[in-house]
């Protein structure tokens, strides 16, 4: 009965879809503004800012900074151990929070940080500025890049003991008072 009804309801959507058919008033239309442009065999193609993007080259990294653990509120999102989205409190702009094991708090500019997960490291991150040189349109730019290196697994660390507060011995159902 319930594969049934999610048939029909697929199908009832799919046909809600069809008879929208752009009723915001979009035609389908790829406009010249869009970046996007038809070409000779009926197929739409995207030209974005990386065209004209030549000769990328990345230096060697330098300053590799071990991370420590984020504090996490209740309730807060938590997408790894190492880093937090956040907002630059300097420009205003999405940045990655990390925080070094000195204490140090750093703020990764989300456009420039690439983000890897290794199995292979245990319960540990980091991250190093890597310089990049690439031609746009015939100019050379010369930019840089985060490469953030984190766990794939939390080893010995408790996700959920940072992201929730902990109870009272006395509250807690289970204890053995």
């Amino acid at each position: 009965m319930k594969k049934w009804l999610s048939v029909i309801l697929a199908a009832v959507l799919a046909l809600a879809l069809c008879a929208c058919n752009g009723a915001s008033g979009d035609s389908g239309d790829p406009s010249p503004e869009d970046g996007l442009q038809s070409g000779d065999s009926g197929t739409v193609e995207f030209t974005g800012p990386s065209d004209g993007i030549t000769d990328t080259s990345f230096g060697e990294p330098s300053g590799r900074k071990d991370l420590s653990a984020q504090e996490f509120a209740p309730g807060e999102q938590i997408d790894n151990l190492f880093y937090k989205r956040a907002t630059n409190p300097d420009d205003n702009t999405p940045a990655y929070l990390v925080t070094d094991t000195d204490g140090n708090d750093e703020y990764l500019p989300m456009g420039k940080t690439v983000i890897y997960v290794d199995e292979n490291l245990n319960d540990a991150a980091y991250y190093e500025r890597v310089p990049l040189e690439y031609k746009l349109n015939g100019e050379t730019v010369q930019d840089y890049q985060y490469q953030l290196t984190t766990s794939a697994y939390s080893g010995s660390s408790d996700i959920t003991a940072q992201a929730e507060p902990a109870q009272d011995a006395g509250m807690n159902p289970g204890s053995a008072d």
